[in-house]
Parts: C-alpha cells; sequence; structure tokens
C-alpha cells in the first residue's frame, strides 16, 4: 500500500481520496447470491437498523435467534431478513383475536344437543 503523507491536501483531494479507498472497502465485501450489496448490513448497520447493542445481536446470532451470514469473522445481515424477522414477532390486537375466534367457531360444526 502506498503511504501517504497529508500535509497541504484540500477538502475535494480529501474527498476524493476517501471515495476511492471506500469503493476499494466496499468492492472488498463479499456479495452473496440473491441479496444486492448495498442491503448488506455489518453488525454496527444492524443495531443501528434494530435498535440493539452489539452483545444482544452477537447473542441472538449465538443462539441463532437472528437471521445472518458470516464469512470468514465477519458478519452480515440482510435488511430485508431483519425486517421480516422483526415483522414475525409482531402480537395480535384484541380485534384481530376475537376475530380469529369467531372464525373457529364460524368453522366448527354445530354440536349436537342430547
Amino acid at each position: 500500500m502506498q503511504e501517504v503523507m497529508i500535509t497541504h491536501m484540500t477538502i475535494d483531494e480529501l474527498k476524493a481520496m476517501l471515495r476511492v479507498e471506500m469503493q476499494a472497502v466496499m468492492a472488498s465485501i463479499p456479495a452473496v447470491e440473491g441479496v444486492p450489496q448495498e442491503d448488506l448490513l455489518t453488525t454496527h448497520g444492524a443495531c443501528k437498523l434494530l435498535g440493539l447493542t452489539r452483545n444482544t445481536i452477537y447473542a441472538l446470532v449465538h443462539h441463532r435467534e437472528i437471521p445472518c451470514m458470516k464469512r470468514g469473522n465477519k458478519l452480515y445481515f440482510s435488511k430485508q431478513e431483519l425486517v421480516r424477522w422483526v415483522s414475525q414477532g409482531r402480537k395480535s390486537t384484541k380485534e384481530e383475536l376475537a376475530a380469529q375466534a369467531q372464525a373457529f367457531l364460524d368453522s366448527r360444526p354445530p354440536r349436537k344437543k342430547d
């Protein structure tokens, strides 16, 4: 890697240098089949999206409770899979539960009277 000494660099030159470096980093992230690269999150991104701590994310991964991908020693998360995972934990409202109960009762055959 070329060593650069930053002395008299303009803001635009610094931005250009950082842009090149960021593109190199993004290109080094492995592409996962079926997941667009821009939808992949790191552990930090998953923490921000879900509002959870890093330790909580690692615990969920350890217990295989959260969808993730691992390449080497890095974890990656699909944004869509995380949103789907969160929505699977949705609780039904009282009205939805009442409608489900009524639908169940309506689907049963009538009881025989003795």
